[in-house]
């Protein structure tokens, strides 16, 4: 007889695990790839100080790896694509890599971080976007157009045997909702200090789009379509 210990394990062998984590069920998921390889901090470097601890930074970061996510004072690896702690193994071939804002605090895979405050914060220099035209799947690279690094909100758990975190999402801002519908929950100094000190419904209630109003986008290689290729490369402007 197999006997579960939480409601939220009984719900997730229950249902599919996609409804559980409130995955989208688009064909072109927000933020699934995004470069990390932040070495300007500006304003920044107090809450990243020791950013990124040794661990190794990429600017085509996709689902499955291991990166650094801020914690508190520290930085930590964890694996992209949240697994909650009632999950013994993980679920690879499901999506747990975005969670909707708006919903995350409800939906099963999600709600034990959320309730317990587990955030984290996630830092880029930005993330990419496809969008299907002539020539076929674009990818465009999202940035500051500042050069300030970008900081995503997200939230960790520690199942399947290891630390693992999602990214938060919320609806595009004018700029960006031609290119997309969703964007990623970027924070501003501010914010990111009460995030990292649990201050959750707080933050999501009063953050507006201020530091992402400075964002643009512009074609890149579609090397970026592939998750094994690497370099500084994919996130030049291409060429036109």
């Amino acid at each position: 007889m197999l006997i579960y210990r939480s409601f939220d394990a009984l719900i997730y062998s229950k249902i599919p695990y996609l409804i559980a984590c409130d995955i989208s069920r688009e064909r072109n998921p927000v933020c699934g790839r995004y470069a990390n390889h932040v070495t300007a901090m500006q304003q920044w470097s107090e809450i990243l100080r020791d950013w990124p601890a040794g661990i190794p930074t990429g600017y085509n970061i996709s689902p499955g790896q291991i990166v650094p996510v801020v914690v508190g004072t520290v930085t930590m690896p964890m694996k992209w694509g949240l697994d909650p702690t009632w999950v013994k193994e993980a679920k690879l071939k499901y999506s747990t890599f975005n969670a909707r804002v708006e919903s995350a605090p409800q939906k099963p895979a999600f709600r034990q971080a959320w309730r317990r405050g587990q955030s984290c914060l996630v830092p880029a220099l930005g993330f990419y976007e496809w969008r299907n035209e002539v020539s076929g799947k674009q990818p465009y690279f999202v940035c500051s157009s500042q050069g300030l690094p970008l900081v995503f909100a997200g939230l960790w758990d520690s199942g399947a045997g290891q630390s693992s975190f999602t990214i938060l999402t919320q609806a595009a801002n004018d700029s960006l909702s031609a290119l997309h519908h969703r964007m990623p929950f970027i924070l501003d100094t501010v914010y990111a200090q009460r995030w990292l000190e649990g201050d959750l419904k707080s933050v999501v209630e009063e953050q507006d789009f201020g530091p992402v109003n400075d964002l643009y986008y512009y074609p890149v290689s579609k090397e970026a379509n592939n998750a094994r290729n690497e370099g500084a490369q994919l996130i030049a402007p291409l060429d036109c």
